[in-house]
């Protein structure tokens, strides 16, 4: 009985509310809060108006009801508004709608019609619902590019949402919200999924899909045509089917500086997903991994790196994993082995780089890939440590006019099914280089060759498993010096052609025991 009489009650308050509201013009004054109800039953451009002046002069909050309302002048509002119930705001076309302070609402429609709508606070959070978005796998590309361009913080709320041409062209916060990432789906036309022409951009958590995407199509395109860009932050992202993941202009002149990519998962990759031309200083690549889609029985080749590195002054790398899958189908299997099928395109290497300095790569992996695991070209400055190039089909790491460079820990293992006659290690034309806990193994060709390098030491380095030889002088070398040298299972020890290499504390265990490759 107690239950019922109070729910009475609260019955008979709210219809006493509406019924003051429609004696009163739409409006109810609390000691906090000025409630105003908007339709087109009155004026509400101007009743939206007054109501700010009145609510800004009594230092109140607005809060906003009703149904769809027509805005046909562009309006300021300089307090906290907040949207409750069905309202929709339709502004005019060439009417703008400006809030000075923040607007809340939950995820529904609250803007519509051709006119701007304006956020001048940098903090202010909305969501791609607001102006239309309904995340239900149909396009809502018009939707998305309204909050995209209002925004400083746009919160994507946990749904599928088709996009296609997406323009940042403003500082922007785009973070999925939600229990899992939000899906979003490249449209059949798309050319570039997300175009970044301003600084100060940051996506997260994000779950990007461009298998509908047409060939070339790319997932982030940094336009750096007209102007340099700064501080990106890349962060929690699964892309997939990618042709391209992430691009920039190529324009030589125009620089970014400032990248942060932060466990970002490009899947069934079969195009170059970091393709850094632009990038200058400050990029730090941590967790991104790359997986690669080939298949030897369907036919599938990658026959492009995964990434590509130029002219970069700066960068960390920490856990940057490539997985080529070739060992995918017949191709692991050494009966079913074609090498013709793997000699025809040898460039889906695990990661090139040329005319870089400066890079610290840190616990790194390049896998099963087509190709080389890493190239690197007229650089210098380079520090990798604890990397492992792994089932290749050519070179672990070729390297050529590498200059002032350090290598710790460093593993390259071939493998006999896969691996044409190719050096595991192959350094051309280098100089001042050390290396410390070097092992080469597998390798059909010789575990580790030289040529024409200078000033080049080895503080421990081992090669196993079935090499030509442990170590080949490809002649030219000056100063090379190897501290300690152990040879296993190598068919020859070393081949020496001139006085400029020096081995030091040489072991060799168990010289070709077994058949190893003889290169052809």
């Amino acid at each position: 009985m107690h239950v019922f009489r109070r729910l009475r009650h609260i019955i008979t308050a709210c219809l006493a509310l509406l019924l003051i509201l429609n004696l009163t013009g739409g409006t109810y004054v609390n000691t906090l809060q000025l409630h105003v109800y908007l339709d087109d039953a009155q004026d509400p451009t101007q009743a939206l108006a007054d109501a700010a002046k009145q609510a800004q002069q009594e230092g109140k909050e607005l809060f906003l009801y009703g149904k769809t309302a027509n805005i046909v002048d562009s309006l300021t509002i300089n307090v906290p508004v907040t949207f409750e119930g069905s309202l929709c705001l339709k502004v005019a076309e060439g009417c703008t709608l400006t809030f000075a302070e923040t607007v809340t609402a939950s995820p529904k429609q609250i803007f519509s019609g051709e006119g701007s709508v304006r956020f001048t606070r940098e903090d202010q959070e909305g969501y791609p619902q607001w102006f239309g978005a309904k995340g239900v796998g149909r396009d809502d590309t018009e939707a998305f590019q309204k909050a995209v361009d209002a925004l400083p913080v746009l919160l994507v709320p946990n749904a599928t949402y088709v996009l296609s041409d997406i323009v940042i062209s403003r500082p922007l916060i785009l973070r999925g919200v939600g229990a899992a990432k939000v899906s979003v789906n490249a449209a059949k036309e798309t050319n570039r999924l997300f175009t970044l022409q301003s600084s100060h951009i940051t996506v997260e958590n994000l779950n990007i899909s461009m298998k509908s995407a047409p060939e070339g199509s790319v997932c982030f395109y940094f336009d750096t045509a007209k102007t340099p860009l700064e501080d990106f932050v890349l962060r929690n992202l699964w892309v997939s089917y990618a042709r391209v993941g992430l691009c920039d202009a190529k324009s030589g002149v125009n620089h970014i500086n400032g990248l942060l990519m932060d466990a970002v998962d490009f899947r069934s990759a079969n195009g170059v997903q970091l393709d850094m031309y632009d990038f200058d200083s400050n990029l730090s690549l941590i967790e991104v991994t790359v997986t690669r889609r080939e298949d030897a029985l369907l036919g599938i080749r990658v026959n492009m790196p995964a990434a590509i590195f130029r002219n970069i002054n700066q960068m960390l790398v920490e856990h940057f994993d490539v997985n080529g899958d070739a060992h995918v189908s017949s191709i692991t299997n050494r009966y079913n082995f074609d090498p013709k099928w793997v000699s025809q395109n040898l460039d889906g290497h695990g990661a090139v780089f040329e005319n870089c300095r400066n890079v610290r790569m840190i616990r790194s992996l390049a896998e099963y890939v087509s190709g080389a695991g890493f190239i690197i070209k007229n650089c210098s400055g380079f520090d990798f440590e604890n990397v492992q190039p792994y089932t290749y089909h050519t070179y672990g790491i070729y390297a050529e006019n590498l200059t002032d460079s350090r290598f710790e820990i460093l593993k390259a293992t071939g493998n006999g099914d896969i691996t044409l006659s190719y050096e595991n290690l192959f350094f051309k034309n280098c100089s001042n280089l050390e290396f410390t806990g070097v092992l080469s193994c597998e390798s059909r060709g010789d575990a580790l060759r030289l040529e024409g390098c200078k000033n080049i030491t080895f503080q421990s380095y081992m090669a196993t498993s079935g090499a030509m030889a442990a170590f080949a002088d490809g002649g030219g070398n000056e100063n090379v010096v190897f501290r300690s040298f152990i040879s296993s299972y190598t068919k020859e020890v070393a081949k020496l052609t001139g006085s400029g290499v020096t081995i030091q504390n040489t072991i060799v265990e168990n010289k070709a025991v077994y058949p190893v490759y003889d290169g052809q």
